[in-house]
C-alpha cells in the first residue's frame, strides 16, 4: 500500500512538472530569474573585488553587504502592501530597469559611499520586485501545480547562491592570470570568454567582465556567446530542443527545417554549426562554457 502511494504521488509530481513547463510565460519567467539570481551573485563578487582593492578593509566589504541587507528588514512587508495594489508585471519591469541603470552607474562612482548608496538603492528595489514576482506565478500556472512551480523556484534560488559567487570568482581568477601575459605579447594576444547564453539577458554580469579586463590589462579581451534562429516562425534567441516562441521541435513540420545555430571560433570566423566541418565544430563542442546566461 506504502509502495502505491510513493508511487501515485510521483506520477502526480511528474504530471505537474510537464504542466508547468508547457507555459511559455512560466518558463520564461523562471530561467529569467535564474539568471538574474545569478547575475546578482557575479555583482556581487565583482564589487566585493572592487571595494577591497580600493580599500583593502575587510570592514569596509562587511559595510557594503549591510547596505544590501538593510533594505529587507525596512520595506520587506511594506513592499508587500503596494505590489498587490499596483500592476505586477510592470513593477518587475520597471524593477529590473533601474537596477539595470544603476549597475551602469557602479564604475562611474567616485567613491566608497556613493558605491555604498548605489547598492543600497538597488537592494530596496529588489525588495519591490521579489513579492511581485512570487505574487505572479499563481496567474501563470494552474493552481493545482502551484506547489511544484513554487519549489522550483526555491531551488533556483539556492543554485544562484551557490554557483554565483563560484562562477564570479572563477572568472575573475582567469582573467586575472592572463592578464599579465598580454604586456609580454604585444604582437599578438586574446583572451576569450565563451558564455552560454545571450549576454542581453545579464549586462551587469557582462559589464563586470568587460571592465575586469580592462583593469587588469587585457590588451584584447573577447566574449562569445550563441545566437539561435527558427527560420520558420523568426524567432531570434537561445533556442534548446523546441523554439521557446512558437514551440516547434528542431525538424518538425512538412520543411523538417532545423534551427539556426550560429556561433563564433577560432577568434573571428562566424557561421551555423550544420555548416562548419568537423574540426570546427569539436571547437564548439569543447569549448567552457562560462556562466549561467540561458535564457
Amino acid at each position: 500500500m506504502s509502495q502505491q502511494v510513493i508511487t501515485t504521488t510521483e506520477k502526480k509530481s511528474s504530471s505537474h512538472l510537464s504542466v508547468i513547463l508547457r507555459s511559455p510565460a512560466f518558463v520564461v519567467l523562471w530561467l529569467s530569474e535564474g539568471l538574474s539570481m545569478v547575475g546578482d551573485r557575479l555583482v556581487m563578487v565583482a564589487l566585493i573585488t572592487l571595494v577591497y582593492d580600493r580599500t583593502g578593509s575587510a570592514g569596509v566589504v562587511g559595510l557594503l553587504m549591510v547596505f544590501k541587507a538593510v533594505p529587507a528588514l525596512l520595506l520587506g512587508s511594506l513592499a508587500g502592501v503596494f505590489v498587490d495594489r499596483w500592476n505586477r508585471k510592470w513593477i518587475m519591469v520597471i524593477a529590473n530597469l533601474l537596477q539595470g541603470l544603476l549597475v551602469f552607474c557602479l564604475p562611474l562612482a567616485p567613491g566608497i559611499a556613493i558605491i555604498c548608496a548605489i547598492y543600497f538603492v538597488m537592494s530596496s528595489i529588489n525588495q519591490f520586485f521579489v513579492p511581485a514576482r512570487s505574487a505572479a506565478i499563481p496567474d501563470l500556472v494552474p493552481q493545482e501545480t502551484l506547489m511544484t512551480a513554487n519549489s522550483m523556484f526555491a531551488i533556483t534560488i539556492v543554485f544562484a547562491l551557490a554557483i554565483g559567487p563560484a562562477i564570479g570568482t572563477w572568472i575573475m581568477e582567469k582573467i586575472s592570470l592572463e592578464a599579465p601575459y598580454h604586456a609580454l605579447t604585444n604582437a599578438g594576444h586574446i583572451t576569450y570568454v565563451e558564455m552560454d547564453g545571450d549576454p542581453l539577458q545579464n549586462l551587469e554580469a557582462f559589464e563586470k567582465i568587460v571592465r575586469h579586463m580592462h583593469d587588469t590589462g587585457v590588451g584584447y579581451g573577447s566574449i562569445n556567446h550563441p545566437i539561435d534562429r527558427d527560420p520558420v516562425c523568426g524567432y531570434n534567441g537561445i533556442i534548446g530542443d523546441s523554439c521557446p516562441c512558437c514551440g516547434r521541435e528542431e525538424y518538425e513540420g512538412e520543411e523538417g527545417l532545423g534551427f539556426e545555430r550560429i556561433r563564433r571560433i577560432t577568434g573571428y570566423l562566424v557561421g551555423t554549426v550544420d555548416r562548419f566541418n568537423d574540426a570546427k565544430r569539436a571547437e564548439v563542442r569543447d569549448r567552457v562554457k562560462h556562466g549561467e546566461f540561458k535564457r
